[in-house]
């Protein structure tokens, strides 16, 4: 079950969509693993990963939900400069983007979840400000993900995804008898 709204919103949409989606997936760095201290914390989570079984070329995602609006420049030079995100060191709120080794954690989990190592990572926020393209093609995040460029979701692309009707589910959930409510309003 999605710990909130948000990540509910955004699991229905994926659901619509075609994936299979795991929610709430732990990951944590090996024991053995020589790390800087500061970033050898407990495990971690991703909030949704979602893999598309019918289109096995299309990359499992793995989707961290953030109930806010993101600043995507400023928060990506914040996680490569050691910088702080919303009151907090900005690598904790994406450590599998900040630090290689947990990237490569969080790439084993998926692959022992789904078999598969072709990984694009999500990040779903309420609003997107400031520079897309300075997060979604960093360098050094897609080099992390295995190569693939980011993406990007505001809460309005999550909607208008379940607003299509070859997306909507069949069965009715809260998420989309709520959407029909506020498209009927």
């Amino acid at each position: 079950m999605a710990v909130n709204i948000f990540e509910d919103i955004v699991k229905t949409s994926l659901q619509a969509q075609g994936y299979f989606v795991m929610e709430n997936v732990s990951f944590a760095l090996p024991e053995k693993i020589k790390i800087d201290e500061r970033y050898r914390t407990g495990a971690s989570d991703i909030d949704l990963v979602a893999v598309k079984p019918r289109s096995p070329n299309e990359p499992v995602l793995v989707v961290s939900c953030k109930g806010r609006e993101l600043d995507a420049g400023a928060a990506a030079d914040a996680i490569l400069s050691d910088g702080s995100l919303w009151n907090k060191a900005a690598w904790k709120h994406f450590r599998e983007l900040a630090v290689e080794e947990w990237a490569t954690a969080l790439k084993h989990r998926v692959r022992a979840l789904s078999g598969r190592s072709d990984v694009q990572h999500v990040t779903a926020v309420t609003k997107i400000i400031g520079d897309h393209t300075k997060w979604r093609e960093n360098e050094t995040f897609k080099k992390r993900m295995g190569g693939n460029s980011l993406k990007l979701w505001d809460l309005q692309h999550v909607v208008r995804s379940l607003q299509d009707p070859n997306n909507l589910p069949h069965q009715s959930s809260s998420v989309t008898q709520m959407i029909r409510l506020f498209k009927a309003s």
